[in-house]
């Protein structure tokens, strides 16, 4: 039996002193990616969340500027709550070799809420390996944030 070959896909991702390196493979969709991430950050999936390019938002403001021309991937969009006027395919159904390049950043946006945002790079394609049954974490540095401090009231 011929085994299949897909490319691989590495990526660091970070936010404050921490960063992960995360390797999956071209078919993997982009929800995949996302579980991989939150689980390196030891965050709980427990969020809505989207992958968007870095000019979506305006430097140094929490508010988004407008939407058009704007690469969004977001699970808002499969459970039909994305923007209509956004091109929005969602995350479930996307593959991961649809949407990166090498060396084009990307922002991970988890919980609307709390805004935790992730800087996302693919720093690697490697042509026709192996298929990985699973995302992968190679490596983490630092400390992740705590998803949920203890604020003392």
């Amino acid at each position: 039996m011929k085994s299949m070959k897909r490319n691989t896909y590495t990526f660091t991702v970070k936010i404050g002193d921490w960063s992960a390196v995360i390797e999956t493979h071209s078919d993997h969709s982009l929800y995949e990616l996302a579980k991989a991430i939150l689980s390196a950050a030891k965050f709980e999936n427990d969020h809505a969340f989207g992958f968007y390019e870095p000019d979506y938002f305006k430097p140094g403001l929490r508010g988004r500027v407008d939407r058009s021309g704007f690469e969004q991937y977001t699970l808002f969009a499969d459970m039909d709550e994305g923007d209509a006027e956004a091109h929005d395919p969602g995350v479930q159904g996307t593959p991961v070799g649809e949407v990166f390049e090498v060396g084009v950043p990307y922002v991970f946006l988890f919980d609307y809420g709390d805004d935790w945002r992730f800087d996302l790079v693919c720093t690697n394609i490697a042509m026709g390996t192996k298929l990985r049954k699973k995302t992968a974490i190679l490596s983490t540095t630092g400390e992740p944030p705590e998803q949920y401090p203890d604020y003392e009231e």
